[in-house]
């Protein structure tokens, strides 16, 4: 503190800082509401110490840097009152000029005494405000890491929603095509065991009267899968009917283009008439096998 002291009394030695101080104390009292009297010099009133001052070794005080015993005597230097002293051994007054030297020197020690003050105190407000800064800035930092651990939490919650979500629509998505209805109402069920208890249940007349129903419906699909199979060879036996009578009728064709070619004689033509005439016997009967079918 006394370190802090002397530099702030070294700084009061420059002339810009002095004169503004002033100024500064009534900026400071409207900042921070703190109210410094106006600064006046005091009356000189105390006597002076002889003896405690003639006891002082002023090249030990300035060689060892003794500021308690500076301390200690600054008071009663600063405020004695040298006008009626006299010296010891002529009894004379003492140098007006000496003396005001002493009195300048007096008025400068109390100003400074008076900065120092004033220093300290605004030093002091700093300091406390330092540390309002310091620990609102802790509570920030504080609420900071809070507010970080939530927003993880948070994101962290949301990712598992989000998963949560996904899965579920997934679910519903895949559970939609699993999904096996009544056909006798609205209702669907998860599985057929459930549905056909439901059936069992609810449906039962309808059971039974569905089950005539389909029955009847089996026997009919039955009879008409039967006849279009009937229908089916009935069209292959035809089309392979067809295909021997063309290939019969192209056979006596040429064997009657042969037999034509060779017997093209009038006396031949006897001949040809019973094979004609057995050709159109076998044409007859293969039309009457066909129209038969």
């Amino acid at each position: 503190l006394s370190h802090r002291k002397r530099n702030c009394v070294y700084s009061l030695s420059q002339h810009k800082l002095s004169t503004n101080i002033p100024q500064q104390s009534s900026l400071i009292a409207d900042m921070y509401g703190v109210q410094y009297p106006p600064f006046k010099f005091k009356h000189r009133h105390e006597s002076v110490d002889w003896r405690r001052i003639s006891a002082i070794d002023v090249d030990r005080v300035g060689s060892e840097l003794d500021f308690v015993t500076l301390q200690e005597n600054i008071m009663n230097i600063t405020f004695c009152n040298m006008d009626s002293e006299k010296c010891p051994y002529c009894q004379n007054p003492l140098d007006p000029v000496l003396l005001k030297m002493f009195r300048l020197a007096q008025l400068t020690i109390e100003y400074l005494l008076h900065s120092q003050e004033y220093l300290t105190s605004n030093l002091q407000i700093y300091e406390e405000k330092l540390q309002a800064a310091d620990s609102e800035k802790e509570q920030i930092k504080k609420e900071f890491c809070k507010l970080s651990e939530e927003i993880k939490s948070q994101k962290e919650e949301c990712k598992r929603r989000k998963q949560i979500i996904s899965s579920q629509q997934m679910m519903i998505q895949a559970g939609a095509n699993n999904y096996h209805k009544c056909q006798y109402c609205d209702k669907s069920f998860m599985s057929h065991f459930f549905k056909q208890n439901h059936v069992q249940r609810r449906h039962q007349e309808q059971i039974d009267v569905g089950e005539y129903f389909t029955s009847e419906l089996e026997n009919r699909a039955m009879k008409e899968e039967e006849i279009k199979r009937f229908e089916k060879w009935k069209e292959e036996e035809k089309k392979k009917l067809n295909d021997e009578m063309e290939k019969i009728k192209q056979m006596f064709i040429v064997e009657f283009k042969e037999m034509s070619a060779k017997n093209s004689a009038l006396e031949s033509v006897s001949n040809l008439v019973p094979l004609f005439q057995q050709f159109c016997l076998l044409f007859i009967q293969l039309d009457v096998k066909f129209s038969l079918l």
